[in-house]
C-alpha cells in the first residue's frame, strides 16, 4: 500500500494506492461522511494481483483537507486531477453516494477515459429526502475531521453542497444519460436513500445497467464489503474497451 499526495489548489488530497501503476485501475470514491478506509475490507477480498486500487480522501474528509467552500463540481475536478495522473486501463470507477454522483458527472465529461462504472447506491434522480441524507453525513465527516481549520463552518459546507446538488435536479439525470460505458449498479436493499422509484428512473437514465442487489444499507461498501468486492471482481474481468451503443 502506498500513500500519495496530490497539491490542488488551497485542498491537498490524500489517497492509497496498490498493485501496479499500467495494470487495469479502479478508482474508488468513498461516500459523504466517510474517508479512504472504508475500501480497506473491499480490497482485502479482492487481492487483486495485476489490478492497481486507488482510494483517495474526498475534500473535507479523512487526511485531505478541506476547502473554502464545497459544490459538486469542486469534488468532480479533484477527481479529474487524480484521473489525469493515471496510466492504467481499463480505468474502472467504482463510487458510492457522494463519489458515485462524482463519477457520474466524471463519466459524462471525460468519456474517452473511461472504461468502466460502478455505483455503489448512488440514484441518478436524486430526491431531497436523499440530498439531505447525504449532506448530513457530509457534515458528519467533516466536523470529524483530525485536521481543523477555523475559516470554515462545518455546517455552512454541508449546506452549500446540498444547496449546489438541489440547485439542478436534472443535472445526474442528463450526466447519467450520457453514460455509454458497462455500468453496475450496486443496490443496498435495506437502503433510505435509494428504493424502487429511484430504481426506475435508473433504468430509464441507463438501459444497459447491470443491477445487483446486496444484502446491505445505503452504505454498502461499510455494510457488507464481501458481497461488494465479490459483485466488482465479477464485473471488471467482462469490460472491453468497447463502448456499448
Amino acid at each position: 500500500m502506498r500513500e500519495q499526495h496530490i497539491e490542488k489548489g488551497e485542498v491537498t488530497l490524500v489517497m492509497n494506492t496498490q498493485g501496479p501503476r499500467a495494470g487495469p485501475t479502479l478508482l474508488f470514491l468513498h461516500a459523504g461522511g466517510e474517508s479512504r478506509s472504508v475500501w480497506q475490507p473491499v480490497f482485502a477480498r479482492m487481492k487483486p494481483k495485476h489490478w492497481q486500487l486507488i482510494a483517495p480522501d474526498l475534500r473535507g474528509h479523512g487526511d485531505s483537507s478541506r476547502a473554502r467552500e464545497y459544490v459538486l463540481d469542486d469534488f468532480v475536478a479533484d477527481g479529474y486531477e487524480i484521473i489525469r495522473r493515471l496510466k492504467g486501463r481499463p480505468l474502472v470507477l467504482v463510487g458510492s453516494s457522494l463519489g458515485g454522483l462524482m463519477a457520474l458527472m466524471l463519466t459524462m465529461q471525460y468519456p474517452l477515459l473511461i472504461d468502466g462504472l460502478v455505483l455503489l447506491d448512488s440514484p441518478t434522480r436524486l430526491s431531497t429526502a436523499a440530498a439531505k441524507w447525504e449532506s448530513q453525513k457530509i457534515l458528519e465527516g467533516i466536523t470529524q475531521q483530525r485536521h481543523l481549520h477555523s475559516h470554515l463552518d462545518p455546517q455552512l459546507a454541508s449546506d452549500q453542497l446540498l444547496a449546489d446538488i438541489l440547485s439542478d435536479p436534472e443535472r445526474l439525470s442528463r450526466a447519467a444519460q450520457s453514460v455509454a460505458v458497462p455500468t453496475l449498479f450496486l443496490h443496498g436493499t435495506k437502503s433510505e436513500a435509494v428504493g424502487e422509484i429511484e430504481l426506475a428512473g435508473l433504468r430509464q437514465d441507463i438501459p444497459h445497467v447491470e443491477i445487483e442487489r446486496i444484502d446491505a444499507g445505503h452504505l454498502i461498501a461499510r455494510d457488507n464489503p464481501a458481497a461488494v468486492a465479490e459483485k466488482i471482481a465479477a464485473f471488471v474481468p467482462t469490460l472491453v474497451r468497447d463502448t456499448v451503443h
